[in-house]
């Protein structure tokens, strides 16, 4: 059965014999209480044996034009209503979308940064609209790259399109002492990753971050370091 108007208590009084249910309201104070949506299945729902019904009624006859009238215009607006509802917000394709994986490796080239620069023992991570993320690893663990590099349990900074700034979490060990990795630019043009340890910077190439390196112990890399 199609979803339809009911008649009002007041018009069935003098026409509930030539009629029981019709596909338009009368009384326009009941418009706003149908929706918009079962509005236009009751209008497509009208067949030609319902509007047969309504024209033996001369009273009913009399009220066809203005109700004709006011079925156009609230057809008119229901479907330019339903159109507008269905057209989504405009998206910025330029910028990253938020969050939408659950793996921290597969949103850093998003962004443009290389997905090695992180371990491989990442347990979760959050990011919010601003760009402040928060990477909680299994457990703190050594990378060796070009220098000994040492990640926290909690990694914290800010991300943007091709950099992180404020950085926490993150140390580099330059000759004996361990020094903070404060901030990462990537250098698009020249394939570059440039790091910022200290007050000094240093560049390397992108290639060395393609992969996702694996995070090894204290116990691992003393066996590592007497190997050498």
């Amino acid at each position: 059965d199609h979803e339809v108007a009911k008649i009002p208590k007041k018009y069935l009084k003098n026409f509930r014999t030539q009629t029981k249910q019709v596909c338009f309201p009368f009384d326009p104070s009941i418009i706003p209480q149908i929706t918009s949506l079962s509005f236009s299945k009751a209008i497509s729902s009208c067949s030609t044996q319902q509007v047969s019904t309504l024209s033996k009624s001369p009273i009913l006859s009399k009220m066809a034009a203005p109700i004709s009238l006011y079925l156009l215009l609230l057809a008119l607006f229901c479907q330019t209503h339903l159109s507008f509802s269905t057209t989504g917000p405009a998206i910025d394709h330029s910028r990253p979308l938020s969050i939408s994986t659950s793996d921290v490796h597969d949103l850093l080239p998003t962004y443009g940064l290389p997905k090695g620069i992180l371990p491989n023992n990442v347990k979760s991570y959050t990011l919010s609209t601003t760009g402040d993320f928060t990477i909680e690893l299994e457990s703190t663990c050594y990378v060796q790259f070009d220098q000994l590099v040492y990640y926290e349990k909690k990694i914290k900074g800010k991300l943007s399109y091709g950099a992180v700034h404020d950085v926490s979490g993150i140390q580099a060990k330059k000759l004996f002492l361990w020094l903070p990795v404060t901030g990462i630019e990537v250098d698009e043009n020249s394939g570059m990753v440039q790091f910022f340890v200290g007050a000094l910077s240093e560049k390397l190439p992108a290639k060395q971050f393609e992969d996702i390196p694996v995070c090894k112990g204290n116990a691992f890399l003393r066996a590592d370091l007497a190997s050498m």
